[in-house]
């Protein structure tokens, strides 16, 4: 099946239950993804090697327009290539038992995590949803599979004064408006990469994340130190890229999620810390900070763009260590 025919198909199907602005929505979202989509006749015959059924190219569809950034749409599509190529069975035939056979297959010969295996399984699970809805002869076979049990590692933040030998020891002013800036706003690497010149306000302060986790957008803020770096940065540049951070290399471009890691090692090793420090450290680190000092949990939450408030418990957890020491020099 060409992608012009499957194209033309989603027209007639919802040109009549979709309002027009709507539908132009959609088919530009299929415009946009058909680039790494493979189409092929519906069958409910075994699924040959490489195919995907129809189920999973309008599903990636449908989440297309819960403004869900591409990147995440292609992790979908590439696990659920991946759970067809394996299991080849069409969609109304899979069961639980070939689920589990298929997350076992998958730890085993991708060496993945139980986090990052849980992770998948609610992608799978999410698929199957969807199909159950939209598809009466479907049924979820993940709903008998339980969450998959995983340590929950404890992530220690940087202290105050780790965090200022890391700032002292930054060479560019690149690095110095880098670490500053994810710091104050504690915005995910990602979210970092994807932002705009034009998503910064000097005037008030604020950062606007246009696409955070779960394709939900919020505004967080700049202390005067990050916004003094952030204006000495980009004065320097000597490039019209729109990214907020580009590389200091022509063709410059947006810089990647792997090169602000890169940068943030380079940065650290200059200097001595306790902890293993990563983009999201400091994240964590003005989480934690927060906390310390007295801001309330619900307000934690909504500056870092938690969904539950659970995950944002997750950061106080750290706090324990803190009333350790504090019990050990006061009541030993």
């Amino acid at each position: 099946m060409s992608f012009e025919s499957f194209r033309a198909g989603m027209i007639s199907r919802l040109s009549p239950v979709l309002p027009e602005d709507h539908l132009q929505e959609v088919l530009r979202a299929l415009d946009e993804m058909g680039t790494f989509w493979e189409f092929s006749p519906k069958s409910t015959a075994i699924i040959t090697a490489g195919g995907v059924p129809d189920e999973v190219r309008n599903y990636l569809a449908c989440k297309s327009i819960e403004n869900i950034k591409k990147s995440t749409l292609q992790n979908y599509f590439y696990l659920l290539r991946t759970f067809f190529n394996v299991v080849r069975l069409p969609v109304d035939r899979i069961t639980a038992v070939e689920a589990r056979k298929f997350l076992a297959w998958y730890k085993t010969n991708k060496n993945v995590t139980n986090d990052t295996l849980n992770h998948k399984r609610i992608i799978l699970n999410s698929f199957f949803d969807w199909c159950a809805d939209e598809y009466p002869e479907v049924r979820n076979p993940m709903k008998h599979i339980k969450a998959i049990k995983c340590e929950d590692p404890e992530r220690l933040p940087m202290t105050a004064l780790e965090l200022e030998r890391i700032r002292k020891s930054c060479n560019t002013v690149r690095e110095k408006a880098l670490v500053d800036f994810l710091y104050s706003t504690a915005a995910r690497v990602s979210e970092v990469c994807d932002l705009n010149i034009d998503d910064i306000s000097f005037t008030d302060h604020t950062v606007h994340i246009r696409c955070g986790k779960g394709g939900k957008g919020r505004t967080t803020f700049m202390n005067a130190e990050a916004e003094v770096s952030l204006r000495a940065y980009l004065e320097s540049r000597q490039d019209d890229d729109p990214a907020l951070f580009a590389s200091a290399y022509k063709p410059h471009g947006r810089m990647k999620k792997r090169a602000v890691e890169i940068e943030i090692t380079k940065i650290v090793s200059r200097c001595e810390v306790s902890v293993h420090v990563t983009p999201h450290v400091f994240r964590h680190t003005a989480a934690s900070l927060a906390l310390q000092r007295g801001m309330p949990i619900d307000q934690v939450q909504k500056w870092l763009g938690h969904a539950r408030i659970q995950t944002t418990l997750r950061y106080a957890k750290t706090l324990n260590f803190d009333v350790k020491l504090s019990h050990q020099k006061y009541c030993a």
